[in-house]
């Protein structure tokens, strides 16, 4: 498929699947803005990668794929998050804790030099919570990877997810995304260039691989929906279940 179609196709899917997630799922209203839960975490991950793939899809059009990969980036990073959030025990805690902590350490940060926080005082007690949720840490994108390919039932989900660090993380996303001056000289010989279509395809399957069970979407519900978008979609039954089945009641309510 060419790139820049699957990029739309990617796209369109998660509009479609967002339709869905909503239906059973609504998105809160309610004050903070940032996000309290795991169901938080999926809605406004997909509303980035739905943004971000239109944007991406712009910027292929025009030729400007370095510009495009650092979009796609936190696309599959997010993506990542949330597949490891479903095979450790705790998970979506962990990651509204992290992202508590970050926030409040980029916000002191800015206090101590400018004497100001970006942050009021009633989200900084939202947000100070939010930390103590979790002790548990968050392991490195390549550390999460490992964790979730011991998971999976077949080995080519299990190649798929083991191939991720060297190819995105550790190669073409990562290395644009710092703007490896280097890296970028080099001509790239594959029609999707620096693999930014092939990034943000993974990242919609991985979103929807999971979160599907928290709107009631079996496994064949999942290829169907899949394969109305991008072909040759397959989902193990067994393992998807096993991985999933005790996280669901946590998804975080």
């Amino acid at each position: 498929m060419d790139p820049i179609e699957e990029v739309r196709r990617t796209e369109e899917m998660l509009v479609q699947y967002k339709q869905r997630y909503t239906q059973v799922h609504q998105v809160r209203t309610s004050h903070p803005p940032f996000p309290l839960c795991g169901h938080d975490i999926i809605h406004q991950t997909i509303d980035y990668l739905v943004r971000a793939s239109h944007t991406v899809r712009s910027l292929m059009e025009k030729g400007e794929y370095c510009h495009a990969a650092v979009l796609a980036r936190p696309c599959l990073e997010w993506a990542l998050r949330i597949m490891w959030c479903r095979v450790v025990e705790d998970g979506w805690q962990r990651i509204v804790s992290y992202l508590a902590a970050e926030t409040l350490k980029a916000a002191d940060a800015e206090k101590d030099q400018h004497g100001s926080s970006p942050i009021s005082d009633e989200a900084r007690h939202t947000l100070e919570q939010m930390r103590g949720q979790s002790t548990g840490k968050i392991p490195s994108l390549k550390d999460m990877l490992t964790s979730i390919e011991r998971k999976q039932s077949s080995a080519l989900a299990a190649s798929n997810v083991a191939e991720t660090y060297a190819i995105f993380f550790k190669g073409a996303l990562h290395q644009v995304a710092h703007a490896n001056l280097c890296y970028m000289a080099f001509e790239q010989t594959a029609s999707d260039t620096f693999r930014v279509a092939r990034a943000i395809r993974r990242s919609g399957i991985w979103i929807i691989n999971s979160s599907h069970d928290y709107i009631g979407m079996s496994p064949q519900d999942v290829e169907a929906f899949v394969n109305e978008y991008i072909s040759g979609f397959e989902l193990p039954d067994d393992g998807q279940k096993a991985n999933s089945a005790d996280a669901k009641s946590r998804a975080a309510d």
